[in-house]
């Protein structure tokens, strides 16, 4: 499963020119620079958390849309949901690794955009999750990149919401540990 992970993760991201990342990871510093020097370290936390958020989601459009290599006649587009989970019961267990890695993209969108957003719910950032995968799906769609997958939607919302409920869990945890100190 790790070789798949390793390999899932070097061809998701191939494909993006290195001055991508360049570009991504100046702009991040500058900003982050900029930002602390305004707000300080409490004011700012949250505005670097939305940077951040800002950073990671054009990065996985990157990866997933703009440089994602052009039409093939393997692509696929599965306007069933649940499909891929049927599929994965009736067999299909090479399909596993993909939905992992699904949900797990989207794990830092659903912890970065509660601390960017701290008032924020589970169903705005439901719907957050939701609206970031459906978009991607439907461009790669459009624009013929990769597997278009109502699955697709569902394990990256689920991973949203795994997100948020991380966050979650570790601001119980630190309130837990205040109210003991």
């Amino acid at each position: 499963m790790s070789d798949f992970i390793r390999q899932y993760l070097v061809d998701l991201f191939q494909g993006v020119p290195i001055s991508v990342y360049l570009v991504l990871l100046l702009a991040l510093l500058i900003g982050v620079v900029i930002i602390l020097s305004i707000k300080g370290f409490r004011g700012g936390c949250r505005v670097i958390a939305g940077l951040l958020l800002s950073v990671y989601i054009l990065l996985v459009y990157c990866s997933t849309v703009f440089y994602r290599p052009g039409p093939s006649e393997n692509n696929e587009y599965g306007f069933r949901p649940f499909g891929n989970y049927k599929a994965i019961l009736d067999g299909r267990t090479n399909l596993i690794p993909e939905s992992v890695m699904n949900v797990l993209v989207f794990i830092p969108i659903g912890i970065l955009v509660k601390i960017a957003f701290c008032k924020m719910g589970i169903k705005n950032v439901l719907i957050i999750g939701m609206c970031l995968s459906l978009s991607i799906e439907i461009m790669q769609f459009i624009f013929d990149r990769g597997c278009s997958d109502v699955g697709d939607v569902i394990n990256n919302t689920i991973g949203c919401l795994l997100g948020f409920g991380i966050y979650k869990l570790v601001e119980l945890a630190f309130n837990k540990e205040r109210q003991h100190s």
